[in-house]
């Protein structure tokens, strides 16, 4: 005879929701989820876009992308 052990699973989820200006905000410091950036790689696909709208947006579509904007805005507020 023995304990009957069941696994337990707590998950959090906490959503909320920003305006426009909170979202570019988090733009232009490089902050913006990663599920944005695949929403502009669809969009930018599906227009057949040029090579310059592509390298105008790779801030926001590549994790790489993201973590430069997010150095240089820091380098900015360190010179500011």
């Amino acid at each position: 005879m023995g304990f009957i052990r069941q696994p337990i699973t707590s998950i959090c989820l906490t959503m909320e929701e920003k305006g426009p200006e909170d979202m570019f905000k988090l733009t232009m410091q490089g902050k913006a989820p990663a599920g944005v950036g695949s929403v502009f790689r669809s969009i930018l696909y599906q227009n057949d876009c040029s090579f310059e709208m592509v390298k105008q947006f790779a801030h926001m579509t590549t994790s790489h992308g993201r973590h430069y904007r997010k150095t240089q805005f820091k380098r900015l507020v360190s010179l500011v």
